[in-house]
């Protein structure tokens, strides 16, 4: 059978080819340039979101850091409240062991005042005390009874070795006698305690042996 195919359609059909052929590349290249665009797109959101991330992680490590100072210095002033606290405390307490001092040692000079004068009735009266006397040394027994409910003792004196601790050496006399020697042999003033502390020295003789 004759071909009745002419030159001019194969021509055409080659031409057509051609141009779909073109057509279908371009799209392609069209194609590809939007996934690299849509890439690119992608890519810049990512680092985006990285940055926001690290501000973000910043500002929480310095709002930690903000906190922990703030909590060091909460510490802190509750630190300096309690020993400013303690301070007072022993302040108000030192201040009271002051007073509390204060007011025993006036008490002691008027027990002096009534020890002197029963040394001197006493020795005015001989064997026969007056009224008067025994009224007096029932005064300084009260007195002296008031001083011990508070805490204070009479320190031991007389005969006893000599202690810088409790005693208050007024002079040293010369003794004969070594068994004398360092000892008390004579009390000018009676010394007292107020719990284990000295309220008072007492005022004493001492023994040297010659």
């Amino acid at each position: 059978m004759p071909d009745d195919k002419r030159p001019e359609d194969s021509q055409q059909e080659a031409q057509f080819d051609a141009i779909a052929a073109a057509a279908e590349l371009s799209e392609a290249m069209a194609a590809k340039d939007g996934e690299a665009a849509e890439t690119g797109s992608s890519d810049n959101y990512i680092a985006m979101l990285e940055s926001e991330i690290e501000q973000l992680n910043a500002l929480v490590e310095k709002r930690n850091r903000q906190l922990r100072a703030a909590d060091e210095r909460a510490t802190q002033a509750q630190e300096d409240v309690a020993q400013a606290e303690e301070r007072l405390q022993r302040a108000s307490a030192k201040e009271l062991e002051q007073r509390s001092r204060a007011l025993l040692s006036e008490m002691l000079d008027v027990l002096d005042d009534l020890d002197r004068a029963i040394e001197a009735a006493r020795e005015r009266q001989g064997d026969a005390p007056s009224e008067l006397l025994l009224g007096v040394e029932l005064v300084h027994r009260r007195f002296l009874a008031a001083l011990q409910s508070r805490g204070v003792s009479e320190i031991a004196a007389m005969g006893q070795p000599f202690d810088a601790t409790v005693h208050d050496a007024v002079s040293m006399v010369p003794v004969p006698d070594a068994a004398q020697d360092g000892k008390v042999i004579a009390v000018t003033r009676n010394g007292y305690l107020i719990g284990d502390a000295v309220l008072r020295p007492a005022g004493v003789v001492v023994g040297k042996k010659a």
